[in-house]
């Protein structure tokens, strides 16, 4: 059983050893230079054999280190979801909902609320038109909008002085032909 395994080793040995012996090209020694010789006559010279012709494949030697190849940098993507369903805030519950408003509740304070769709906004490719921001006697009401080619949004934030939850209204527009810009923050105490 071993035997078959033996021979093919054997073979494959001895092809090597030939291949080694035909790749590396001899030099005459040192002796055979430097020692005069009278010169041969063609008859004395041994007619060379024919032998099989074996080229010598070098092997890809295996890396002992893993190639690591710098992957690209993430570039911001802009935001292609036009639907009212990109502007609902991640920590709100919905109380309405349709394919052009949103109202929705949520217990997080209005300004990390306001500052979400303020990068909303951006992250869509829109201009903000409109951000007011008033505080009084802890009650807030912030007001931003953004308009887009594809897009106009307004948005309303509110919590009233007695109330742990903050209400937001979200609608979606189509784009208008003009565009006005408003910018107020209102605090009053």
């Amino acid at each position: 059983m071993f035997y078959p395994v033996i021979i093919v080793i054997g073979v494959v040995l001895l092809g090597i050893g030939v291949a080694q012996r035909q790749f590396h090209t001899t030099t005459p020694k040192e002796e055979e230079v430097s020692s005069p010789s009278p010169t041969p006559s063609p008859s004395d010279q041994p007619t060379p054999s024919p032998l099989p012709s074996i080229t010598h494949i070098p092997s890809p030697k295996p890396t002992t280190h893993p190639t690591i190849q710098p992957s690209p940098t993430p570039t911001q993507q802009v935001q292609t979801n036009n639907t009212i369903d990109a502007f609902l805030f991640p920590d709100a519950k919905i109380i309405e909902q349709t394919t052009s408003s949103l109202h929705l509740t949520s217990t997080v304070a209005p300004e990390d609320i306001t500052s979400w769709y303020k990068q909303q906004i951006e992250r869509h490719n829109m201009n903000i038109t409109t951000f007011v921001t008033t505080s009084a006697n802890d009650s807030v009401l912030n007001k931003l909008a953004g308009a887009g080619k594809e897009l106009n949004v307004m948005i309303v934030i509110e919590r009233k002085q007695t109330d742990q939850i903050t209400s937001i209204t979200v609608t979606k527009e189509a784009p208008s032909s003009t565009v006005e810009v408003n910018v107020h923050n209102q605090v009053t105490n």
